[in-house]
């Protein structure tokens, strides 16, 4: 599955990011980039069984 529409589907932890950053062009643009391991979204990912890029 591709990473922005499992993290469209997370939903709370994704309206948490576009609230942070306040601009959601930068979350949908992290989109197309490999998420760090240290990414608190992807770690998330990882543990609902996520094994994307």
């Amino acid at each position: 599955m591709h990473y922005c529409s499992f993290a469209k589907s997370v939903g709370i932890e994704t309206r948490r990011k576009v609230l942070f950053s306040g601009n959601t062009f930068k979350l949908t643009a992290r989109c197309w980039q490999r998420p760090s391991p240290s990414h608190s979204l992807y770690q998330t990912l990882r543990q609902s069984g996520y094994r994307g890029p």
